[in-house]
């Protein structure tokens, strides 16, 4: 082999190498060190006093599970993106007589919003999210 056509090879590896690392820790609630950064996704209850949301978030690999939250409590999830920009998580959202689902993370879409917080106000006209470079709530319509 020719020294050109090894360092080709070596370099491959190490590519390899690094994204079946950042695979294997890429799952929620990874406490292992990422090679991409951690996110908070925090969904808050703003529906209206008496309200319970019930919430069943996913990604492509993860099932959070359903979850019960109170009128102006909170559901947290944490995640490491991946290195293709392609990370997402869904959630359906529920509460007395109504049901909508939204996709609550979407990395190209929400790293340049909240970074690596987003703080979800989940509201009966539709979810928000704190933007943190405008100081305001960037609010968006239902999937369904």
């Amino acid at each position: 082999m020719s020294p050109p056509f090894s360092k080709l090879i070596v370099s491959i590896c190490i590519i390899l190498l690094v994204v079946a690392y950042n695979f294997s820790v890429s799952s929620c609630n990874a406490t292992t060190t990422s090679l991409t950064p951690g996110v908070l996704v925090r969904v808050v209850n703003d529906l209206g006093d008496g309200l319970d949301l019930t919430l069943h978030s996913k990604s492509k690999d993860d099932d959070l599970g359903q979850q019960i939250v109170g009128f102006q409590k909170h559901y947290n999830f944490q995640f490491h993106t991946n290195i293709f920009g392609t990370t997402q998580f869904f959630c359906g959202m529920a509460w007395i007589g109504y049901f909508h689902w939204f996709d609550i993370y979407i990395q190209r879409r929400d790293e340049k919003i909240c970074g690596e917080q987003c703080v979800w106000s989940i509201r009966t006209t539709g979810p928000c999210v704190l933007n943190y470079s405008a100081l305001e709530d960037d609010c968006y319509e239902w999937n369904s």
